[in-house]
């Protein structure tokens, strides 16, 4: 479950409103957390209260979610990653690990690549990171639900990915949660996000990584936990760690194993250096 509601600030960058939340010792190594589509920086509520005992931690709202502004992405994932960067300098953090959860785990992959001179390691959760036929086919679905019933429907139909049949039979707490997430989003900031990952190409480029990476997956998330697994044997050094009795919000549905391998994880690479002087 998330834990209670943080308070959020606009940061303006370029013209338009990143929805932010900030806490934790302002002297700490940097976590900055990523959302799936249809979330918030909400999703992380429970990972960030923890961990900001001794780490400063930004959870950002993606364009369209949250508190942040709908504007278009005309350069796909470079303006979500060029977003949290520009998001970083106004705050003065210099380095920060990167924690992202689908398409924030798409967009962690693409700060590492782009800025591994700020990206202390990153943690990729229940994402891929290109975008074949078949997947692309999923999102054109989930926008013709969109067109026909609003995100009730596309609530409907994320449910069942989002969470494993256990917890949507036995744990209706976390099924209103969910709901709610997706509910909350504005239609045109999915509609707009639906079709950037459309566009997905990192895979190729994995191979690439410098920065010390993670990837986690829930063991009932559908295909990702085997295609997670092709993508570690890409990434050089990299690990995979599969969450039981999860599907794709791994974190949400299994917390506490969650935040066991993200704690460990990031305890080995706390090099991320202060906030800028």
């Amino acid at each position: 479950m998330t834990g209670s509601a943080a308070p959020r600030r606009r940061v303006t960058i370029g013209g338009h409103h990143v929805g932010v939340i900030d806490e934790g010792p302002r002297d700490g190594a940097v976590v900055t957390f990523l959302h799936a589509l249809g979330a918030s920086a909400d999703l992380w509520r429970g990972e960030a209260a923890a961990l900001s005992e001794r780490y400063r931690v930004l959870s950002l709202d993606t364009r369209g979610h949250g508190a942040s502004d709908t504007v278009a992405a005309p350069n796909g994932f470079d303006d979500l990653v060029a977003d949290v960067v520009a998001v970083w300098d106004k705050l003065d953090v210099e380095r920060s690990a990167v924690v992202g959860l689908s398409l924030g785990g798409m967009t962690a992959f693409g700060l590492a690549l782009a800025h591994p001179d700020r990206v202390t390691a990153i943690v990729a959760a229940d994402c891929r990171a290109d975008a074949p036929p078949p997947f692309r086919k999923m999102w054109e679905d989930r926008r013709a639900l969109l067109a026909e019933g609003g995100m009730a429907a596309v609530a409907d139909g994320t449910l069942p990915s989002w969470l494993t049949a256990h917890s949507r039979a036995e744990r209706p707490d976390l099924v209103d949660a969910a709901r709610a997430m997706i509910l909350s989003t504005p239609p045109e900031g999915y509609r707009i996000a639906s079709r950037l990952i459309e566009d997905l190409d990192y895979k190729r480029r994995l191979a690439g990584l410098t920065v010390p990476c993670l990837l986690v997956v829930g063991a009932e998330d559908g295909p990702h936990p085997t295609e997670m697994a092709s993508m570690a044997a890409l990434v050089p050094g990299g690990r995979l760690e599969t969450i039981s009795g999860a599907a794709h919000l791994a974190n949400f549905e299994q917390p506490a194993a969650f935040r066991a391998v993200l704690d460990s994880f990031l305890s080995g690479h706390d090099a991320a250096a202060p906030e800028r002087q």
